[in-house]
């Protein structure tokens, strides 16, 4: 049972952590890579739901949020209003990215009388698979071991789950419940950021931001090298042959999707 994604250092990690869990579960799978690189035009199916979130829900927050550009309200080389941005801006977004996943796995697919697949409510036929006449694929994962591969691969205190530098965070989260915790939404996002960010001004010196901003200046641009590269990748052939070289496409056992069968799931 592996995890897929393209070959971006972004899912190192997402790779780390499966490939962990699944040789402790299946000693078996030593010396083996438990994710597939999906390489070309493999990996199609995650890149339609990619652009479908980016035509049904992300243009109308990129334009919410020129708003503010086009009014000088934000001004993205100021310290002070990149701070205070990011730590309204992301969790605001994250939420309703949360909704939209829910939406997502709640509500039925679209059907079509020319395919054979499933046209259930994508939650429930994950979570009751014979229902719809399907198998049951999961693998149980004890609580332990999930909290032992979050903790090496995903520690909570990584500064990379940080919005902002910690002491910005105290003051920031101290004015935020002195404005008496505004509820952040779509239409108000930006009453809510300058006013916050007016306070954030009066309640910070000019010395301390300056201090803050090194934190998080660019990174140098050097790409993380991926840890298990020394690890087999699993190269499936046809019906499970794995004499497929590596890399050859044309050998792999997928299934490729055009981009009307994509638009066929729009809801």
């Amino acid at each position: 049972m592996l995890t897929q994604s393209d070959h971006g250092t972004e899912n190192y990690h997402i790779a780390y952590a499966q490939t962990s869990i699944r040789q402790q579960l299946d000693p078996g799978l030593s010396g083996t890579l438990q994710h597939n690189w999906m390489r070309g035009h493999t990996n199609i199916k995650p890149e339609h739901a990619w652009a479908r979130l980016r035509d049904m829900w992300s243009k109308g927050f990129e334009d919410m949020f020129n708003i503010g550009i086009e009014n000088q309200w934000y001004n993205p080389s100021n310290k002070l209003d990149g701070l205070t941005f990011r730590w309204l801006a992301i969790p605001f977004i994250q939420y309703e990215l949360d909704l939209y996943t829910e939406i997502h796995n709640t509500t039925s697919r679209r059907s079509h009388r020319h395919k054979v697949l499933l046209h259930g409510i994508p939650q429930q036929m994950f979570e009751f698979p014979l229902t719809v006449k399907s198998y049951d694929f999961k693998i149980v994962i004890p609580p332990d071991v999930l909290d032992a591969a979050e903790e090496k691969w995903a520690p909570p205190d990584d500064p990379v789950f940080q919005l902002v530098p910690l002491d910005f965070e105290s003051c920031v989260t101290w004015c935020f419940e002195d404005l008496g915790r505004p509820e952040v939404k779509f239409d108000m996002f930006w009453d809510v950021y300058q006013r916050l960010r007016d306070l954030v001004e009066v309640a910070i010196s000019g010395d301390v931001v300056a201090t803050l901003s090194q934190s998080i200046g660019d990174d140098d641009g050097e790409l993380e090298p991926f840890a298990l590269a020394h690890l087999k990748e699993l190269d499936l052939g046809i019906e499970g042959d794995d004499s497929g070289s590596e890399g050859d496409e044309s050998k792999l056992l997928c299934v490729d999707f055009t981009n009307e069968e994509g638009q066929d799931e729009l809801f």
